[in-house]
């Protein structure tokens, strides 16, 4: 079993048009997004959590929503990262163009 370490470092090797996806799908400055911990983190599935409790859970292949609805296993997923910590990772993506 593969398990990946994320930061910011990390997230920007995902590269631009990935982070910029992820980034809509965060909606609002005060969500925090999670990845998964599992794969070879070249298009990690994520989940988007929100202040108001509600998690959505997406692929990292197409940006489209699990089904059903819900949080990954917590042992399988990074700590969260702010909307601050993606433009970070955004910023580093586009300069290592």
């Amino acid at each position: 079993m593969n398990t990946l370490q994320w930061d910011v470092d990390t997230l920007a090797s995902l590269g631009r048009i990935f982070l910029r996806k992820v980034m809509k799908n965060l909606r609002f400055a005060d969500s925090t997004v999670q990845f998964g911990e599992m794969g070879q983190g070249i298009q990690p599935n994520y989940q988007v959590c929100f202040t108001n409790g509600i998690v959505n859970t997406y692929r990292g292949a197409n940006h489209k929503p699990f089904m059903p609805l819900g949080a990954f296993n917590r042992e399988h997923i990074s700590q969260p990262f702010s909307s601050t910590d993606l433009q970070r990772a955004f910023d580093a993506a586009v300069a290592a163009r």
